[in-house]
């Protein structure tokens, strides 16, 4: 069988397309079939008695921006969805208010809500000038999460529905 030039060229070309095709595709998968972890931690639903307190207080101290909010439900419930980046839901914080009603105290529902922070001090200051208590001051803690570091200056304060809300500086 004899292949002309013309058409050996055009098996060249077509087969080379192909394998490009095949290692971009391929280079495609690798990047979004990542091995991800078994689970993330994606968001946090609360209660909320006064949804505006809240938004202040947690746009205000650590930087929460309102990505969507719900329409009022029959019911009076509205979902405002917060997070740090203001775009998508990751490392969220869902804000739940019935209108008309306080938020429900239930002792074990939530424990604390816990927030890494950069400058303890500076922030405590801040929450204070707003009027917010510090429950339990700065205090240095030795080998607080020995896998993370050796040392964290951690402080509590309560958000406008009493929520515990822990801030962790973390020492090298």
């Amino acid at each position: 069988m004899r292949v002309r030039k013309t058409q050996l060229a055009a098996i060249l070309v077509v087969t080379t397309l192909a394998l490009c095709a095949v290692g971009f595709q391929a280079a495609a998968q690798s990047q979004t079939n990542t091995p991800r972890p078994p689970f993330e931690y994606m968001q946090i639903k609360i209660n909320v008695g006064d949804l505006e307190k809240s938004m202040e207080f947690y746009s205000t101290f650590f930087g929460y921006k309102e990505v969507m909010r719900t329409p009022v439900s029959p019911s009076g419930m509205i979902n405002v969805v917060t997070t740090k980046n203001g775009k998508d839901f990751q490392d969220g914080l869902i804000f739940v208010h019935q209108q008309g009603k306080s938020a429900p105290k239930d002792p074990g529902a939530l424990n604390t809500i816990l927030f890494s922070v950069r400058d303890i001090s500076g922030l405590i200051k801040r929450l204070e000038a707003a009027g917010h208590k510090i429950v339990s001051p700065p205090t240095e803690t030795k080998n607080y999460a020995s896998s993370v570091t050796s040392s964290a200056v951690i402080a509590y304060t309560l958000d406008p529905d009493g929520y515990s809300v822990e801030m962790v500086e973390w020492k090298p």
